[in-house]
């Protein structure tokens, strides 16, 4: 599968772009591109995503870290048939949909350890621990799902691992410590590297506006006060520019396009780019 991810932060127009961007595609190269639709049913069809569902569902909040710090630590010491049972229990499931899953989360072990241990997660209130284990880990079950699927070419996210940093390191009860730019490469080492990261660049108070007239805030910043959401855009903002400076030093191809305009003329400059530039490529590696 090769995979192009949106960046941005909130309320910068990621999800209209890629909305807009995977129509224009699909119905030019409808033979490459997978549309959200069909990616959703194939998550749905799933074990691995509805695995994970089934695991934050019932097991108490309180104890996920534990449990899924032991199981990764453990995993190639202790026989299946040790904790076959007690998992099947815990997770509502048979005997080989336990395997699959055990398969999936001994495939991201450098990934998970690097997010329990870091300092910026131990910092999190246990509210905002939670949402991040949610999120990081749907994150891997929608890659590892799409990239498993073998009729896809190539998928478009409006959200994956690079705009995850900003849930790990934009920590929203410790907004005033400075983001580390060491621990936030040491991630995007550890991460799948995207074949195409299209960024989206608006003005903080833009990007605030459209999400008041949408009505619909960040989880995290629902219900704060005005200079709390702005301290954590301008944070997330830091982010989103430390993830730039990552990509230019290791040569991952990027986009940038400003959306503090007119819609429909930063989208077709996003078009002009993509198809001059990335998409002529992509088709001839298909093609090969």
């Amino acid at each position: 599968m090769i995979h192009i991810e949106f960046i941005g932060i909130s309320g910068s127009g990621k999800t209209i772009f890629s909305d807009k961007l995977e129509s224009h595609l699909i119905k030019k190269y409808d033979n490459y591109f997978l549309s959200k639709r069909n990616a959703r049913y194939i998550l749905n069809k799933s074990t691995k995503s509805l695995l994970l569902r089934t695991f934050f569902n019932i097991i108490p909040n309180i104890v996920i870290e534990k449990i899924l710090f032991y199981t990764f630590k453990n995993l190639k010491h202790i026989p299946n048939i040790i904790i076959e049972k007690p998992l099947c229990y815990i997770l509502n499931c048979s005997r080989q949909k336990l395997k699959g899953f055990l398969k999936f989360i001994t495939n991201d072990k450098k990934l998970t350890y690097f997010l329990l241990r870091s300092n910026e997660y131990r910092m999190m209130d246990r509210s905002s621990k939670i949402l991040v284990l949610r999120r990081f880990f749907n994150t891997m079950a929608k890659y590892q799902t799409i990239k498993d699927y073998p009729d896809t070419e190539i998928m478009i996210f409006d959200e994956l691992f690079y705009q995850r940093v900003i849930n790990i390191f934009v920590i929203i009860n410790k907004l005033k410590i400075n983001i580390n730019k060491e621990n936030v490469y040491e991630y995007l080492y550890l991460v799948p590297k995207p074949h195409l990261v299209i960024v989206i660049k608006s003005n903080i108070e833009i990007c605030k506006n459209r999400m008041y007239k949408r009505g619909m805030m960040p989880l995290r910043i629902k219900n704060k006060d005005d200079d709390t959401i702005n301290i954590f855009l301008e944070k997330c903002n830091m982010c989103i520019n430390i993830i730039i400076e990552w990509m230019q030093k290791n040569d991952v191809p990027f986009i940038l396009i400003d959306n503090d305009g007119e819609l429909e003329y930063s989208f077709k400059e996003l078009v002009n780019k993509l198809l001059s530039n990335k998409i002529i490529n992509i088709k001839n590696r298909l093609n090969r």
